[in-house]
């Protein structure tokens, strides 16, 4: 099989993880591959694959052998998302009033179209420098006084917001143990809701360029705004301050948190390790070795 075989091959065993078929520019733009390919290339690359019987055609898009209604269920999802940005964008005008909120993006199932109907709303947020802890406090009181934040262990979360993610300004690279398919896929899939003008239009993937080491053609964007002026010492404290307060609180729930005075990542649930099962069980079927990279 050529290169390109395996790796349009391996985009669509990644995205069948989550139940989703690809158009053919889908499966060009979240192709897994360090080496670059045209969308002439891989929509030929579709047909011959087709023809071979290794993936399935309907409706405009591909996926894995018997698996014809994810074609139904991606509609189902595509109608759930549409209304679940309804509601974002009715939360739009609070968040961006909040102190210290930069930019927010929207993760996970909504950002990627496959939203179902008893989904939550995952929210990454961007908080200016130095502030993520006083800021995280805001946007906590004010989803949880206006009854829309999601609360730990919480059942029925249906359209329900979930800040799973801050990250300050100036540490908005993910750090290294991070770098993975998983978390390449997830910010390249973010959806941008609303930042200050200076940060220009992409600024998490502005900070984090090694995403298109993993899906090749993602664009690299260069950061249009300048950290060069660092956060006031009393502003650093008063993070510090709010940080050990609410580290200390969360304690005696705390799982698999992971967080700092510059990121705080909220994943109970290890996302990447069933994921990287359920992937590499896929490229077994399809005698395809994974990358040792990937995860």
């Amino acid at each position: 099989m050529s290169e390109l075989g395996r790796a349009v091959l391996t985009t669509i065993a990644y995205r069948d993880v989550f139940n989703f078929p690809l158009s053919a520019s889908e499966v060009w733009q979240s192709l897994i591959s360090q080496q670059s390919f045209s969308q002439r290339q891989v929509k030929k690359t579709l047909e011959k694959l087709v023809s071979a019987s290794a993936i399935d055609f309907k409706g405009g898009y591909y996926f894995l052998p018997g698996r014809r209604y994810l074609v139904k269920r991606r509609q189902c999802c595509r109608e759930e998302t549409i209304f679940k940005w309804r509601r974002i964008k009715k939360l739009k005008p609070f968040l961006r009033f909040l102190p210290g909120v930069w930019a927010v993006y929207v993760t996970g199932s909504v950002a990627q179209k496959n939203a179902e109907a008893d989904d939550d709303i995952d929210l990454l947020i961007i908080t200016a420098p130095d502030q993520l802890w006083w800021t995280r406090f805001w946007v906590w009181l004010g989803l949880v006084l206006s009854q829309h934040r999601r609360l730990p262990r919480q059942q029925e979360v249906k359209d329900l917001f979930c800040v799973n993610l801050f990250l300050a300004a100036n540490k908005l690279e993910v750090e290294a143990k991070r770098h993975n398919l998983f978390t390449a896929v997830e910010i390249a899939g973010a959806k941008l809701v609303w930042s200050r003008p200076f940060l220009g239009k992409a600024p998490l993937l502005a900070a984090n360029n090694w995403v298109s080491g993993f899906l090749v053609n993602i664009e690299e964007v260069q950061p249009v705004f300048s950290l060069l002026v660092s956060a006031t010492k009393s502003s650093m404290l008063f993070n510090k301050v709010f940080y050990l307060v609410q580290r200390w609180y969360m304690k005696p729930r705390r799982t698999k948190e992971e967080v700092t005075l510059g990121q705080a990542f909220f994943h109970p649930q290890d996302a990447a390790g069933w994921i990287k099962k359920a992937f590499f069980q896929r490229l077994k079927v399809l005698k395809i070795k994974p990358d040792p990279l990937w995860f």
